[in-house]
């Protein structure tokens, strides 16, 4: 993806294929091109645009969802371009906290999360259909883990109800659960208006834990404990995002590779364009724009100066447990 940014307005450009359109995006000051692919150019201009607001009652306590319609007075708006088959990616952007009635931060997260969960709750179930068979092949191994990702939800919870008034570090990953907690009410509010049984909970903790699967899956799966098992050498499994950086030496220009080691099975990608208002004087910004899948919150290839410090400490957390009850 290209940006190009002008005096006015920037452009987004897909760089497959040669039919494009332009829409205005939600947020003010953005415009998206979109550049559809060889996929299906026939249909390029039939890809439906779902448009929603919500807003959140605090009087009856419950979000008030508007289809099809952006009010930027609403707690959150935005809108979902599935155009997976024509360009290879999905398009969301979202604006939460600038409407006319101030809210709270952890509102303006819930928010985002619900309206990107209803906006996206289809392609959740297609890529959790997708990537469970990928990462959970012996059946052996789903009520350990299970069990870990509970008692680790439980565990950062109870450590953002003790902390989050005196540490911004865990101030923010409050606001990471409650943009998780949203998610999960979107995609349920979704699947109830289409008679459909909901994701769980444990659904949303696999697609947004893959990174730690990888690694958990195989330290939770039961092994033999004799020597020659113990000796023996295990092949690493599926990995996920090498890079190689390297600057010329006179400093003229930055070369980047980098392979995903990852499955085909994991293709249904959504570039996600966050713009959140946010209170909090410690968040360095309240704007991202990311390259990620249905239903997960991981920044794949970028991290922002907010979150980094927040997934290392929950990973170091993460692996220790693993220790303990391994």
């Amino acid at each position: 993806m290209v940006v190009q940014k002008t005096q006015n307005y920037t452009e987004r450009h897909y760089n497959r294929g040669a039919t494009k359109t332009v829409y205005h995006s939600p947020c003010e000051g953005w415009i998206e091109t979109q550049i559809f692919g060889p996929c299906n150019p026939a249909h390029s201009h039939g890809v439906e645009l779902q448009e929603a607001t919500v807003y959140f009652d605090a009087a009856q306590n419950n979000v008030i969802l508007k289809e099809g319609f952006i009010d930027t007075d609403g707690g959150a708006y935005g809108h979902f371009n599935d155009t997976l088959l024509l360009s290879g990616w999905g398009v969301l952007e979202i604006c939460a906290g600038h409407g006319g009635i101030a809210q709270e931060d952890e509102t303006t997260f819930f928010l985002a999360g619900y309206l990107e969960g209803y906006l996206t709750a289809g392609q959740m179930f297609n890529h959790y259909s997708n990537m469970y068979p990928q990462l959970l092949k012996d059946e052996k191994v789903l009520n350990p883990l299970k069990r870990f990702l509970r008692e680790q939800d439980q565990w950062a919870r109870e450590q953002v109800k003790l902390r989050r008034h005196s540490d911004p570090l865990w101030k923010h990953l409050g606001l990471i659960l409650a943009q998780l907690d949203g998610l999960h009410a979107g995609a349920a509010r979704w699947a109830q208006s289409k008679h459909r049984k909901p994701l769980s909970a444990f659904a949303l903790q696999f697609l947004n834990g893959v990174g730690d699967l990888l690694d958990l899956v195989p330290a939770l799966t039961h092994r033999s404990n004799s020597s020659t098992e113990a000796g023996a050498f295990r092949m690493p499994g599926m990995g996920h995002c090498t890079a190689l950086i390297k600057v010329l030496p006179g400093f003229e220009n930055l070369l980047l590779g980098h392979s995903s080691w990852f499955t085909y099975a994991a293709s249904m990608r959504v570039y996600k364009h966050w713009d959140f208002r946010v209170s909090d004087t410690h968040a360095a910004t309240g704007k991202v724009s990311f390259s990620s899948y249905p239903g997960t919150h991981t920044l794949t290839l970028i991290y922002t100066h907010t979150l980094i410090y927040t997934h290392s400490y929950i990973h170091t957390r993460v692996y220790t447990l693993a220790q303990r009850r391994i």
